[in-house]
């Protein structure tokens, strides 16, 4: 049976469509956050990460983002990462190399 059909068929029974829930950890929703920010121009707030999660994303990535920024692949104001045209370019490369600390 096809995918659209058994959705079809969930929606007519009034049944869940949903295939399947995966939990996520505050650890996983930090990540997801970062990922996302280096994705957009505004970036990665630092500081409100922190404050939501109790986990500074950028500590133990200094020399990461040091190097990042020396390749003109982010700028840093603030505590605000903000990835360049370059930078949102290599996103999912970032991403992989981002390294959380322990809570």
């Amino acid at each position: 049976m096809a995918r659209w059909q058994r959705w079809s068929d969930a929606i007519e029974g009034r049944t869940s469509t949903v295939a399947e829930v995966e939990q996520l950890t505050d650890r996983d929703l930090l990540l997801e956050a970062v990922m996302m920010g280096l994705r957009q121009r505004s970036g990665v707030d630092c500081a409100a990460l922190e404050e939501r999660f109790g986990i500074d994303p950028a500590v133990g990535n200094a020399a990461e983002i040091e190097a990042w920024q020396r390749a003109g692949w982010l700028r840093i104001t603030g505590r605000r990462l903000q990835p360049t045209l370059q930078g949102m370019a290599r996103a999912d490369r970032l991403a992989a190399e981002w390294e959380l600390p322990e809570s």
